[in-house]
């Protein structure tokens, strides 16, 4: 059974939506499945990753989560190891531009999901990260959570973000 159990859990793997699969991972605080999509599967949902990682509930200890690092003015490169060298030749693009055009139903809810998801360019500024652990405590303080406010901000400094100082002492 533990073989059955394996094929199934992979196959549902494979066929998933690996932005949807990571915002799920990101929700249920699944830290080591997440992980593991970023550093496999960077190429796929790394423009993603400030949305993803803002899915992760304001209640939830950041130290536990790979958050974006800072280094001077730019956020350092994440641990990539794609699970294989060169992509399958279903996984090509001009492969993935056919298949689209086949499933149109799929094609547009895929459409209607990534409309939804943000993307910010990889690597971005400083600025950009600082911002988003700003707006990651902001939405903590919002619902009452200061201290949780109070944490993200120091797991920020933790991560190189500077420039926060005013916000920590608020909180």
């Amino acid at each position: 059974t533990g073989d059955a159990s394996f094929a199934t859990a992979y196959a549902q793997f494979r066929d998933s939506n690996l932005i949807a699969q990571a915002i799920e991972y990101a929700r249920s605080e699944n830290n080591v499945a997440l992980d593991a999509i970023f550093m496999h599967h960077g190429s796929d949902v790394l423009e993603h990753r400030l949305f993803i990682l803002s899915q992760i509930p304001e209640t939830a200890d950041p130290s536990l989560f790979d958050l974006p690092h800072v280094t001077h003015d730019h956020e350092d490169s994440w641990l990539e190891e794609p699970w294989r060298k060169e992509k399958d030749a279903v996984e090509q693009d001009w492969v993935q531009t056919l298949i689209r055009v086949q499933v149109p139903e799929e094609n547009e809810y895929l459409e209607r999901l990534k409309g939804g998801i943000e993307t910010t360019p990889y690597p971005t500024s400083a600025s950009v990260i600082a911002s988003w652990y700003l707006d990651r405590a902001h939405a903590a303080d919002s619902i009452g959570l200061s201290s949780s406010a109070l944490e993200i901000c120091r797991y920020a400094r933790v991560m190189g973000v500077t420039g926060i100082d005013e916000q920590v002492s608020e909180y």
